[in-house]
């Protein structure tokens, strides 16, 4: 595990580190920023560094003997909630567990941490279980929320943590750290560093997976649905098969892309992945259908990552027959 903060953390990471060597270290923080740019990272190194022994050191050491038991996943002062399944609610139980977590006496380090993460997946009961911890924690407990959507919280919750807000990556910093982070050339960086827009673990992601195989054949579908020359159920399973969270993720970028460039008035996609079926669309379609599409795969998005256990597969359906009503006249 590398315990190394990246470096677009750099001014979250100090302005943390200040408050730690000052003694006033928060006792609930609520980390938030978009997905993709390494929150969740940011809280487990955070924690690592609390809860090193070697006190002088900028990082976590990774050496101590906390450290050594942190990497292994052992550390007794260390309380992690997620929900059982990705997308699933965090219920009473966890958090039931974590203040009791809190109650007892830290065995390591001066520090008791615990993440949860992410904290917008706490149901009703959850989030009235934590408040009174955080309301009155124990003098040396952190409690740290990890959200890509605060708004999702309950404000009571947010009202009682101090905000660190995250932000995408600069593009130099980005750029530079997923070149040293991968073997690409500088051509290969640009295109997937657009596809991630600002977010470098998503890039690597992108790199290191087929995501972004995925992405290219969802504008070739979404020309072939227009041109009424592709199969709908076979785009309905395949995208399926992708995972309706990921693909509504892609649209709702692909379609506010197309939009902005039919908007004003710009032609040139050459520099774009799969530029030709892309201005081909833009072409096809007028603004107004567009921005209806863009509003549809924005929804549809909201709800696939929202915590009810909707139809995705009838969310994808939805979006497709819509989508391929659009064919009629163009832009």
């Amino acid at each position: 595990m590398n315990l190394n903060s990246y470096p677009w953390h750099i001014e979250q990471w100090e302005q943390l580190m200040t408050a730690h060597q000052n003694g006033r270290m928060p006792h609930g923080l609520l980390l938030s920023g978009p997905s993709g740019t390494g929150i969740e990272d940011f809280s487990v190194k955070i924690a690592a560094k609390l809860l090193c022994d070697n006190a002088e050191n900028s990082q976590a050491c990774g050496e101590c003997q906390s450290c050594l038991l942190f990497t292994s996943g052992n550390h007794p002062d260390l309380y992690k909630v997620e929900p059982e399944e990705p997308g699933k609610q965090i219920k009473v139980e966890p958090i039931r567990g974590l203040i009791e977590f809190t109650q007892l006496t830290s065995q390591y380090s001066s520090y008791k941490i615990a993440i949860i993460q992410p904290a917008d997946a706490m149901n009703r009961n959850s989030s009235n279980a934590l408040l009174k911890t955080l309301e009155e924690p124990a003098g040396n407990v952190v409690l740290m929320l990890v959200s890509s959507r605060p708004s999702k919280l309950p404000v009571t919750i947010r009202s009682r943590c101090q905000q660190i807000q995250f932000h995408k990556a600069t593009e130099e910093i980005g750029k530079r750290w997923l070149m040293e982070s991968s073997d690409i050339d500088t051509v290969r960086c640009n295109e997937i560093w657009n596809m991630a827009q600002g977010k470098p673990l998503y890039a690597l992601e992108l790199l290191e997976s087929d995501l972004a195989l995925q992405q290219s054949q969802i504008i070739k579908d979404l020309r072939g649905l227009l041109e009424q020359g592709a199969d709908f159920m076979q785009i309905a399973q395949k995208w399926h098969e992708y995972g309706a969270t990921e693909v509504f993720h892609w649209l709702v970028y692909l379609i506010a892309l197309m939009t902005r460039l039919k908007l004003t008035g710009q032609s040139d996609t050459a520099k774009l992945q799969n530029s030709q079926d892309l201005q081909q669309i833009i072409n096809q379609l007028n603004l107004r259908q567009l921005v209806s599409s863009y509003d549809m795969a924005r929804r549809h998005y909201q709800a696939v990552t929202g915590l009810y256990n909707l139809n995705q597969t009838g969310l994808l359906e939805d979006f497709l027959l819509f989508w391929q009503g659009q064919s009629s006249t163009g832009g």
